[in-house]
């Protein structure tokens, strides 16, 4: 499983509609999904918070962001450090 996703290692990618982020993630870098404008929907498998290297990580991507992360963690993505500019779009699933 995929540890880590690196700086900048899907910007720009204007084309992705969504992405699943594996449950092994724990450290996603800089500018990783920057200017993805069509992104929109964001599943993080992992129950722990990934570690966001910068405020930008998501920086310029399409309006309407739905990032799923599970239920049992829903509340600890929307509070954690980086994860927090995100909490109106995280919602939970199962």
């Amino acid at each position: 499983g995929v540890k880590s996703i690196g700086d900048e290692a899907f910007r720009n990618a204007t084309s992705m509609r969504q992405v699943i982020i594996g449950e092994f993630v724990s450290t996603i870098g800089e500018r990783a999904f920057m200017n993805c404008s069509s992104l929109q929907y964001i599943y993080c498998d992992n129950i722990t918070p990934p570690l966001l290297e910068d405020s930008y990580t998501f920086a310029y991507g399409a309006t309407l962001r739905r990032i799923y992360v599970p239920q049992e963690s829903l509340y600890e993505y929307k509070e954690s450090p980086m994860w927090e500019q995100y909490a109106d779009d995280i919602y939970p699933y199962e």
